[in-house]
């Protein structure tokens, strides 16, 4: 007499749950780390891009993080979105042989079209005042609609040029057909304005050629 064993259906499946399982965290495991170093090179060009203002001969001394983001409980007045500021963000400072500091300061908005829009923003001192002012703007991470909502990027239009020299994104003219993603990015340029007003002594202490 022969005996046959079946396996149940639950049996079954629940043996191919676990080797799906142990699958996606083997791919898992091993595209961390390329992605992780691809997401920093791609920071820091567009990191770069802020710091080497356009239009300016001027040679860069350095390159540093100067200060960590304060906590939202200690600047409620810098952040629209306070609950997205991470902890572990600073502002970046790019000291000039004869002109002040620029100082690229990351900021981010939930209301783009497809959610989150990350932003670094160039801001110099300038004036008697020293007023901040955008010298520029890098749009570095988001997910909105190739070919209309893409075009926040610096590389796939002007729109962000027009912010420069300015102190304020108020009257900034909209970017037809992806208004929601523009209206994200402005916030998060108001933000990183917001900052510079809120911790102006600390960044005019860093701030002289």
């Amino acid at each position: 007499m022969s005996i046959q064993f079946q396996q149940s259906p639950a049996h079954t499946l629940g043996l191919f749950a676990a080797v799906s399982a142990a699958l996606v965290t083997a791919v898992y495991l091993l595209t961390r780390a390329p992605i992780e170093a691809a997401e920093a090179r791609w920071f820091q060009h567009r990191l770069s891009a802020v710091l080497q203002t356009p239009g300016s001969a001027t040679a860069l001394v350095a390159s540093e993080a100067i200060i960590e983001l304060p906590a939202p409980s200690e600047c409620t007045e810098c952040w629209s979105d306070a609950e997205l500021v991470q902890a572990d963000q600073a502002i970046y400072m790019a000291a000039q042989k004869s002109a002040s500091a620029v100082f690229a300061i990351p900021s981010v908005s939930s209301r783009g079209y497809n959610g989150r829009i990350e932003v670094i923003t160039g801001v110099q001192l300038v004036g008697e005042q020293q007023e901040p002012t955008i010298v520029s703007v890098e749009v570095t991470r988001h997910r909105e609609t190739p070919g209309i909502g893409d075009r926040i990027e610096a590389d796939k239009s002007q729109w962000l040029a027009q912010f420069r020299g300015q102190h304020t994104v108020a009257g900034a003219d909209a970017l037809s057909g992806a208004t929601i993603s523009a209206s994200a990015v402005k916030a998060a340029i108001d933000d990183a304005l917001r900052f510079a007003r809120a911790n102006q002594a600390t960044l005019k202490s860093h701030s002289a050629p």
